[in-house]
């Protein structure tokens, strides 16, 4: 889907909107787009639950792990990363057969 080049530009401008950031005339210009765009009337809205959401509950805190789990969970990423890695390395030597 091919997003139409006024629309990134008011994507862009959107958060500034809902701060009160804007102009007068940029907010004139983007509201009299918003009236005929359905697509940026949903990112605004979505925007608008998003803001309201991040003011709503603020910063939540994230439980801290023991030095044990901190290190398991290191441990276990290393080796995961590394038999990813493995795979891609096998599979990007693939021999392509001859003709």
């Amino acid at each position: 889907m091919k997003i139409d080049p006024r629309c990134k530009k008011i994507f862009a401008a959107l958060s500034n909107y809902v701060d009160g950031e804007l102009k007068l005339k940029d907010c004139r210009e983007l509201e009299k787009h918003l009236r005929g765009c359905q697509p940026c009337l949903r990112y605004l809205h979505t925007l608008k639950l998003t803001t309201e959401a991040c003011r709503k509950y603020g910063r939540l805190s994230t439980p801290s792990l023991s030095p044990a789990a901190q290190s398991a969970l290191l441990a276990r990423l290393v080796k995961e990363l590394g038999a990813r890695a493995a795979v891609k390395r096998s599979s990007s030597r693939a021999v392509v057969p001859k003709r």
